[in-house]
C-alpha cells in the first residue's frame, strides 16, 4: 500500500516544469506557490534520487527561493541565508519579509524537511 501511495504522489505532484513537488488543482494544472510541504513528499521516500537532488539544487539552496545556507553556521558571516526556509518561496509575490505567516520561519516546517532530507542522506 505504502509502494503505491509513493508512487501515486509521484505521479500526481510532480510538477516536471517547475522541478518540484507541488499542489494539484482539479483541473489539473500545478500551484505555482511553492512553500516547504513541497519537500515532505522526500518524507514518504516518494522522490527519485535525481527529483530529489533537483529539488536541493534549484529550490532548498537558492537564495532566491528557501535560502538554506549549506555551510551555515560556519561560514563566519551573517549573509542573506543566515535565517533560510521561509514559509512560502522568497521569490513568490506573497513573501513578506515581516509578515507573520509568509516569510518567517516555523519550526515544525522546518523539523519535517530536516526529517524529509535525511531519508535521501545519502546522495
Amino acid at each position: 500500500r505504502a509502494d503505491n501511495l509513493r508512487r501515486s504522489a509521484s505521479l500526481l505532484f510532480w510538477d516536471e516544469t517547475a522541478g518540484i513537488f507541488a499542489n494539484r488543482f482539479p483541473n489539473g494544472t500545478f500551484s505555482k506557490r511553492i512553500t516547504p510541504t513541497s519537500f515532505y513528499a522526500l518524507l514518504a521516500r516518494a522522490a527519485s534520487d535525481s527529483q530529489a537532488s533537483l529539488m536541493v539544487k534549484h529550490w532548498l539552496l537558492n537564495e532566491t527561493r528557501f535560502c538554506i545556507n549549506p555551510s551555515w553556521p560556519n561560514n563566519g558571516t551573517l549573509d542573506t541565508c543566515w535565517w533560510g526556509m521561509p514559509s512560502i518561496s522568497a521569490d513568490d509575490p506573497a513573501f513578506s519579509t515581516l509578515g507573520y505567516w509568509r516569510g518567517f520561519v516555523w519550526g515544525p516546517m522546518a523539523i519535517l524537511v530536516y526529517w524529509s532530507l535525511a531519508e535521501y542522506d545519502h546522495l
